[in-house]
């Protein structure tokens, strides 16, 4: 008889953990889902003041998600992007590396990483390095052919750089900067041939990117090609007609031709565009 009465007691005292144990859990997850909204609304926010161009509520955005959740590589990712747009480099570089610590698979991280020390440190043997280690991880991803390529050849090692960059447009021959960068060393290695090649591949796959088109037509206009050139600074300014190198480019083409009229019309329109442009932007401040 004592026996079963011990049994039930603990039977009931089971009972009652479990039901302790069932009022929790919600409570439990509740508190977990509170903690990755909190982090998702920040990282909103975040995202919200960067395209009102609001960098410093931003960053303090991206830094309160991080607060909530140390490992949320996608904040230190955003933050970097932050820090890089008030000049403040050196932490851009550290929230950018946090990013690939926390998520090894986002090279755009691990490029800008790279990227910060061909640019800003001058470090050509660490940004090597960086670049390297993800082509080893990732041998197919073009942008780091392509960024391997510009370290390459900031080290005079040119046909390295330009096998590098070759493979980027294999991979994507629609990589506009690897098109302007092998461009540009044919050109300095006086292949015009080759130059011209690539620069019309790329620009045959992106017949609408400004750089490509202002690229290919300042290379037709040192080679004399004035009407190809022509028309392509034409297209370029039909695209943006505030872009500074298109229309100068174009003037240039027109004062080539021996047309003065025209090449002070095509200046004194970009002249209205950008006092508009001034005048438009100054009484959204006031």
């Amino acid at each position: 008889m004592r026996q079963t009465s011990v049994s039930l007691h603990r039977m009931r005292s089971m009972l009652q953990a479990f039901c302790v144990l069932a009022l929790l859990m919600p409570m439990l997850g509740g508190c977990e889902g509170s903690s990755e909204q909190k982090k998702l609304r920040h990282y909103q926010k975040g995202m919200e003041y960067m395209k009102k161009d609001e960098v410093q509520a931003a960053i303090l955005e991206f830094k309160n998600a991080i607060d909530i959740d140390p490992a949320y590589a996608d904040a230190y990712f955003q933050l970097g992007f932050a820090y890089n747009k008030i000049d403040e480099f050196d932490k851009a570089m550290i929230a950018f590396d946090s990013a690939a610590a926390n998520d090894p698979k986002n090279v755009d991280a691990r490029l800008e990483v790279a990227n910060y020390y061909y640019l800003r440190q001058q470090d050509m043997t660490k940004a090597q390095q960086v670049l390297e280690k993800i082509l080893q991880d990732f041998p197919e991803n073009a942008k780091t052919h392509a960024a391997l390529g510009s370290v390459l050849y900031a080290q005079q090692q040119v046909d390295e750089a330009a096998a590098a960059l070759e493979k980027s447009l294999e991979l994507d021959g629609a990589l506009v900067s690897a098109g302007i960068t092998l461009g540009q060393m044919y050109v300095l290695q006086n292949q015009p041939e080759k130059a011209q090649q690539v620069l019309e591949r790329v620009l045959q796959k992106q017949p609408d990117n400004l750089d490509i088109l202002v690229a290919t037509a300042a290379f037709y206009l040192e080679h004399k090609r004035v009407e190809d050139a022509k028309r392509l600074y034409e297209h370029a300014v039909s695209l943006n007609a505030q872009n500074a190198e298109a229309v100068m480019g174009l003037a240039e083409a027109s004062l080539a031709q021996n047309a003065p009229d025209m090449t002070l019309k095509i200046l004194e329109q970009f002249q209205a565009t950008m006092k508009d442009k001034i005048t438009a932007e100054v009484s959204l401040r006031i």
